[in-house]
């Protein structure tokens, strides 16, 4: 899998909610639940939508979401 920096990755996650507002909602409702399995999913989503990639989900990208920092 190619490897993309977390800022592609959150890119594409919020253009793929400024097209698409059932995936803004299912987003939003995945990041309530803190269901981090529902949020990987839609993530790789966005990305394979907007960059056309597949990509893993890191931990980091889904406490970025979920409102934390990320490791460092």
């Amino acid at each position: 899998m190619p490897t993309i920096s977390d800022e592609d990755i959150l890119y594409a996650v919020s253009q793929r909610s400024r097209q698409d507002a059932e995936y803004r909602r299912q987003l939003d409702r995945a990041i309530k639940r803190k269901d981090e399995d529902d949020i990987a999913r839609l993530v790789r989503k966005a990305v394979k939508k907007i960059l056309g990639i597949i990509v893993d989900v890191t931990f980091d990208i889904i406490e970025i979401l979920l409102g934390g920092r990320g490791r460092s």
